[in-house]
């Protein structure tokens, strides 16, 4: 695939006139899906596929698309010359974007996979024994992916990565399933079957009664995926906050402030995402919420023009790429414990802003969520609905933060494999407001 990317930027290149420049981005995957249905393989497939974005340029003027590579050279050629005249008929017409910026000071960069750790066939027959005892659905999507981007300048940027997910749910009988995920860069049969175990215990305790709990405040537990969730809403984006549309709008403001338990980093060494864009800028891991305050936000070079201010390499969207919550002090075998009496959360969903300005958040409870009482688990819950602030959750209601994180990778899309995703600790929280 790393040929390939490289003959596509020869390709362009020797298709550019001398006034005119390019980015471009490229998108490359050799992923196998595994489908499996009550515990056994039902739809294998692999994509083995790439597309880039190209951005044409002369002067300030701009015009982008995307196409999608078949693969063959001669024939990406033709494709390739024909999507560049397209460009420039676009350009001829196209007023000048005095906003628009990319890097002028090439840095090249090169993330390499020397050897794949995954094998499919070792991982699919650990999945099939291990939960041939569970009514199991899941998917799992693993192999290689490829990021790359280049100009005419000369910068080349390549990042490869080999990894895997596997989300799967153990049904009970009608709604009622346990829900549980396993992410990673090697495979391990003992870590992977931790977590089966954890789901299956959930599923006994969901064969139980279910209790209908009436709305209020309640003492819970969030897991780390239902942090995650939260976490969707950390908006910290400089042109959100100029513009005073930002949901943390008050914490940038200091207005509010959120516990001083949570930092929240940009951590690109966690290899959720490269460090490079689509206008060819690197961004830096950096700290974003430190000890509850904000002490940096994203600024795009579009941002960063409009506003005349420095940008620091952030993406259009103004948003984590590969967001990490530093950990906290409670092991995970004390969870139990520390909560005492309250709801157990393994997983929302449904969240939806409710009052932006306040940053209150809604939604629902879903799959294995339980009523606890002295430390253990009595039954499952129905489906109940929250209404709280971010700044009670993560802010004046934030007991403790869990010292193991599990890294969560963007949800699977149908025409291609994403690159992104978060880290999170488990949460306790002293008091979180259900309205139905």
């Amino acid at each position: 695939m790393k040929t390939y990317f490289n003959e596509t930027i020869n390709t362009i290149e020797s298709l550019r006139r001398e006034n005119e420049g390019f980015l471009l981005s490229f998108n490359g995957e050799d992923t196998e899906n595994v489908r499996f249905s009550q515990g056994k393989v039902r739809q294998p497939s692999n994509q083995y596929q790439a597309e880039i974005a190209l951005t044409w340029i002369d002067g300030q003027r701009q015009a982008k698309a995307d196409v999608a590579l078949t693969m063959d050279h001669e024939e990406d050629k033709e494709l390739l010359s024909s999507l560049i005249e397209n460009l420039r008929q676009s350009i001829s017409v196209s007023p000048e974007y005095t906003l628009f910026d990319y890097n002028r000071e090439p840095v090249s960069t090169c993330r390499d996979v020397e050897k794949s750790f995954n094998e499919s066939t070792k991982i699919v027959s650990d999945i099939v024994r291990s939960s041939k005892e569970y009514d199991l659905v899941g998917l799992l999507v693993m192999g290689q992916q490829y990021i790359g981007f280049a100009n005419h300048l000369g910068q080349i940027n390549w990042a490869a990565y080999d990894d895997f997910t596997f989300s799967w749910s153990i049904f009970i009988t009608a709604d009622k399933a346990a829900k549980g995920s396993y992410s990673g860069d090697v495979w391990s049969l003992d870590a992977f079957q931790v977590k089966l175990q954890d789901s299956a215990r959930d599923a006994e305790i969901m064969k139980r009664d279910a209790i209908t709990l009436e709305p209020g405040e309640y003492r819970v537990y969030l897991s780390p995926a239902a942090v995650d969730h939260l976490t969707w809403f950390f908006d910290c984006g400089y042109g959100a906050v100029r513009n005073k549309s930002s949901l943390l709008q008050k914490l940038h403001d200091g207005e509010e402030s959120l516990s001083p338990l949570l930092t929240v980093n940009e951590n690109f060494d966690i290899g959720m995402r490269p460090d490079f864009n689509d206008s060819g800028f690197i961004a830096k891991s950096r700290t974003v919420i430190n000890q509850g305050k904000t002490v940096s936000l994203f600024v795009s070079p579009t941002t960063g023009a409009e506003f005349d201010v420095e940008h620091n390499g952030a993406g259009p969207s103004e948003y984590f790429e590969s967001l990490e919550i530093e950990p906290g002090d409670l092991a995970k075998d004390d969870v139990l414990t520390k909560l005492g009496t309250g709801i157990y959360i393994n997983n929302l969903h449904y969240l939806n802003p409710s009052d932006r300005a306040s940053a209150r958040i809604t939604g629902m409870t879903r799959f294995a969520c339980f009523w606890v009482e002295n430390g253990e688990i009595i039954a499952p819950i129905n489906v109940m609905r929250f209404d709280d602030t971010l700044y009670r959750l993560f802010g004046s209601e934030l007991e403790a933060l869990t010292q193991e994180s599990e890294p969560f990778a963007i949800p699977w899309q149908l025409n291609q494999r994403p690159r992104g995703g978060y880290k999170s600790p488990g949460a306790l929280v002293k008091s979180m407001r259900f309205t139905l």
